[in-house]
């Protein structure tokens, strides 16, 4: 990966926050610049411009940047830093002379007929092949029509398929008015690639002469990037603050997992030397809850696991603790990280004596009992609930 040119010391601040933010978007596709002229069919010395705040970029290079981003990392960019590039580009567009803001305006439209005008060349040259073809099938029926006539009036018939001519003059029939249609939408096909093609022309001479004008003004106006900054440095602390209270809830977790340790060591006569006990109504979550709702209801219920199940109360899997504590993204859902069913479940109606069987057999402490269509009805622990 090519290292990026500085940014120039004489762009103006709005500028400058734009090239900045761009060049941390950039960075994250790990290639160089030429790779990516290659890619975007770009040339390389404007995109190296666009980087280090030579030019202001037009609206479609950044939003090929987040596509290219999006597709390459497959997590798009958030809300906020949509909303940042928007005011970015927006201030530094304000922050250049007149006519060199309407020669942005002018390469954006441009960028967007020159799209139509590619769109609208694929479609003529799709119709003009299909009409080629039906025009190619009518003259052959065309031909085999007058091969079935010449035959009815001589005393032989030619090898040709046999197809009755009745059925020949109905296909022919259709084929012209294919081939008529086909025509039609030929020629409209043809007017609006004329059309496009127009207005392409039109807006390059409007931007060369906006060009030839722009001269040497430059116009600085001041906007929000000090205000962005300071919305910059406030998102940065919040965050900050968000992992230092998801290290101290990952420090609690942990705590409960030492505690764990000390509350449950099977006995030398086994797991029946710890009393068992029926939970009728037991505390569930839904799989799409998130594991940081999991870490609050873990220290409000004072419990350690919890069944996962359905809003109809089908049992779906189960999560513990343990699968929180090694887990250090607590946005994930409890779908992602949960013990997914089959589980180690017991009927309705199990005896006592065989569940406590199946928890020591398998060497688990909660056994969830589940009726004949799976629906959680209530559990046997050995531990918390």
């Amino acid at each position: 990966m090519g290292v990026l040119q500085p940014i120039k010391n004489d762009a103006s601040p709005e500028v400058r926050a734009l090239a900045e933010t761009l060049r941390a978007l950039f960075s994250g596709l790990e290639i160089g610049v030429r790779r990516y002229s290659v890619r975007c069919n770009r040339d390389a010395s404007s995109i190296t411009r666009y980087l280090n705040a030579s030019r202001v970029p037009p609206r479609a290079f950044i939003d090929e940047l987040l596509k290219d981003l999006t597709v390459q990392k497959k997590d798009p960019p958030t809300r906020a830093t949509q909303e940042l590039l928007n005011r970015q580009y927006r201030a530094a567009l304000k922050s250049l002379d007149t006519r060199t803001s309407k020669i942005h305006v002018l390469e954006d439209r441009l960028a967007e007929a020159d799209e139509r005008a590619k769109r609208q060349e694929i479609h003529l040259v799709a119709l003009e092949r299909d009409l080629i073809y039906h025009q190619e099938r009518l003259a052959q029926v065309s031909i085999q029509l007058t091969q079935i006539q010449s035959a009815a009036e001589s005393d032989f018939a030619p090898a040709i398929p046999e197809r009755n001519e009745c059925d020949l003059q109905s296909e022919r029939e259709a084929l012209r008015e294919q081939v008529r249609q086909l025509q039609e939408e030929v020629s409209e096909a043809r007017r609006l690639q004329s059309l496009a093609e127009s207005q392409c022309a039109r807006l390059e001479e409007e931007l060369v002469t906006a060009e030839s004008e722009r001269g040497e003004q430059q116009a600085r106006v001041q906007t929000e990037t000090q205000d962005l900054i300071e919305r910059v440095r406030r998102a940065t602390e919040a965050s900050q603050a968000e992992a230092r209270r998801a290290e101290e809830a990952e420090e609690r977790l942990r705590a409960m997992e030492a505690q764990l340790g000390k509350e449950f060591r099977p006995s030398a006569v086994g797991i029946r030397s710890v009393a068992p006990r029926i939970v009728e109504d037991p505390f569930t979550v839904r799989p799409d809850e998130l594991l940081s709702e999991v870490v609050r209801k873990s220290q409000e219920c004072n419990v350690r696991s919890f069944p996962v199940t359905r809003t109809d109360g089908r049992l779906l899997g189960i999560i513990t603790n343990r699968d929180v504590v090694f887990e250090p993204d607590h946005l994930r859902q409890v779908r992602e990280v949960m013990t997914p069913m089959p589980l180690v479940t017991g009927r309705l109606g199990i005896p006592m004596e065989e569940a406590v069987a199946l928890l020591r057999r398998h060497k688990i402490e909660k056994l969830p009992i589940v009726d004949k269509d799976g629906f959680l009805r209530k559990m046997i622990t050995v531990s918390g609930a």
